[in-house]
């Protein structure tokens, strides 16, 4: 029986939507609020600002 990847993803039933909110109001005030965490290194890439922070294995 041949059946297409997009048949079997149709029927399966959609995902529970996440029950997350966004801790910081701004974007700006997550940037200051990882700036001031130790140990959060950051660089450019391709114009994008990465932040690592090694602790928390987080980029």
């Amino acid at each position: 029986m041949l059946v297409s990847v997009g048949m079997l993803q149709a029927q399966r039933a959609p995902l529970p939507e996440a029950k997350q909110s966004i801790e910081y109001p701004t974007v700006t005030k997550a940037l200051a609020a990882l700036r001031a965490k130790p140990g959060v290194v950051f660089r450019t890439e391709n114009g994008w600002l990465v932040a690592v922070d090694a602790a928390a294995m987080s980029i």
